[in-house]
């Protein structure tokens, strides 16, 4: 994993009479990661509105908005949007009271990130009819959750037919939960779960489906709780450079 270097940006910091305020910001963001940004508004004299956009290629979206006739501090977190390449925004701050408006823009660098991806399903063992639960996970080069689109999910039995299709899937909150239902008459053997996500990177994992007893299902159950952990608690299976 390569490393890098957080830099804090200033967006600006402006005296008009007795009012000044400050926000910082990370001036490098990985796309589809979360970051914070802070704001200080200090010496109002009167009822001032701060508010803080980001604006990219993508959309323009309010990341702070507050009215206060006192000293303000405040933090938010956001999502970057997605980036199929290192890529441009800015972050636009403005302030206004009842005789005098400011608005100012600083740049910030939404960098395209090197993936991890992770496929889970929540046992490696199924009978004939069961529900075969997966999920999806990608994460940045630091082992971060990042929203993340996949343009082909699939499901092969053990004769290499698709019985299962999912396109153009995003995660919800880092995560995408799928799951299908296997058919009373599912042929037993091996079978493939593969993904692709929007960069074409590709990963699969096998699961199997067998007829199989009470005291088979118990041991596989306790296997079960260790590899479906919830998350952050991933068993790290394979990593996509």
């Amino acid at each position: 994993m390569s490393s890098w270097k957080w830099l804090i940006s200033t967006v600006c910091v402006v005296f008009c009479p007795f009012r000044v305020y400050i926000v910082t910001f990370p001036a490098v963001i990985s796309g589809g990661s979360q970051a914070k940004l802070c704001g200080s508004l200090l010496h109002a004299n009167e009822t001032l509105h701060l508010s803080v956009s980001l604006i990219s290629e993508q959309e323009k979206r309010t990341l702070l908005d507050t009215s206060t006739e006192a000293m303000f501090t405040g933090c938010v977190y956001f999502q970057a949007p997605l980036v199929e390449e290192d890529t441009k925004g800015n972050i636009e701050v403005e302030m206004r009271g009842d005789r005098f408006s400011h608005k100012q823009r600083s740049l910030v660098m939404f960098r395209k990130t090197k993936k991890l991806m992770i496929i889970q399903t929540d046992k490696p063992i199924y009978k004939p009819g069961q529900k075969v639960r997966f999920r999806i996970v990608s994460l940045s080069e630091d082992f971060a959750p990042i929203l993340a689109s996949y343009s082909t999910v699939e499901i092969r039995d053990p004769e290499n037919n698709r019985i299962a299709q999912w396109l153009n899937q995003t995660s919800d909150r880092s995560i995408l939960d799928l799951s299908h239902q296997l058919n009373s008459e599912a042929k037993l053997g091996g079978y493939s779960l593969t993904v692709w996500n929007s960069d074409g990177l590709r990963d699969n994992i096998q699961f199997t489906v067998k007829e199989y007893g009470t005291h088979m299902g118990s041991q596989y159950l306790e296997e079960q709780r260790l590899i479906y952990a919830p998350f952050p608690y991933i068993i790290f299976r394979k990593v996509i450079p």
